[in-house]
Formats: C-alpha cells, structure tokens, sequence
C-alpha cells in the first residue's frame, strides 16, 4: 500500500466520517494546483477506493441522521461530483458529502498500520510522506490509489 492510501484509509478509519471539504482543502494545499484540478483528482480518488470497496458516501440529513448513499459507483461518484460545487475565494463550502469507511478499507488500513508497526516505521498518516514542498509526490506513482 502506498502513502497516499494509507493516508485516505487513516483518514476514513475513526468512524466519524470525512467531509469532502477536508479532502479538498488537504489536496489544493498540499498538491497545488487549480480549483478544477482538485476536484478532478478528488473525484479519482473517489472513484478508485469506490471500486476497491474502501470507501463509502452519504450524507446527513436536514435531522442529523447519516445517510449512506446507493447507487453504482458511476452514480455515486456523479452524485459526489453534482454537490462538489466550484466556491469563489470567500465563499465557504456547503458539500452534504461524508466518506466512510468499509470494514475492507478498516481490515486492510488496520493491517497496513501492523505491518509498519513491526517493522518500526511510522504509523502516522502525514500528507508531508506524498507530496513534497513543490506538490510533487515523493513516491512514483504516490498519487493514485495502490494496495500491494
């Protein structure tokens, strides 16, 4: 497993749910890059742990109550891609998308964080370990989503 999907499965893995805001924000900052080319990558991401099982999609509703999406992952991701709306600069989101995690996504992030573990790596899910300062990734290939 590279990085980059040790890092999104970190991230999906407390139970509370990822704000589609937080992906964005993380990735134009860390990554640079335009508006455009972050909602485009995001949405590749999406996509990819969708079709890996590792991600699931919802939303809350107008009570508080979580509610997970349905839908084949091409709806899915066109569903993400329908409320990720462009913001000008002052504006702030209003996305009512969550990612979640699968227990695939837990099992293989639980055992991805063993492993390093045992071999005395770091166990902590830093983007500053996928892209360095000039927004390149340190690993080649490190910006798409790979299990090993």
């Amino acid at each position: 497993m590279n990085d980059l999907t040790y890092f999104l499965l970190a991230d999906l893995h407390d139970g509370a749910g990822s704000p589609l805001v937080g992906w964005d924000s993380t990735f134009a900052i860390d990554r640079g890059g335009s508006p455009v080319e972050t909602r485009a990558y995001v949405l590749t991401l999406v996509r990819d742990l969708l079709e890996g099982g590792l991600l699931a999609i919802g939303g809350y509703a107008d009570g508080g109550e979580w509610q997970a999406w349905q839908g084949s992952n091409d709806a899915l991701v066109e569903r993400v891609s329908a409320d990720y709306s462009p913001i000008g600069p002052t504006e702030v989101p209003d996305w009512n998308c969550y990612f979640i995690s699968t227990p695939l996504g837990d099992q293989l992030f639980e055992a991805e964080r063993a492993r390093r573990r045992s071999e005395g790596l770091d166990t902590v899910a830093d983007t500053e370990q996928i892209w360095g300062p000039d927004g390149a990734t340190v690993e080649s290939g490190g910006d798409r989503v790979r299990i090993d």
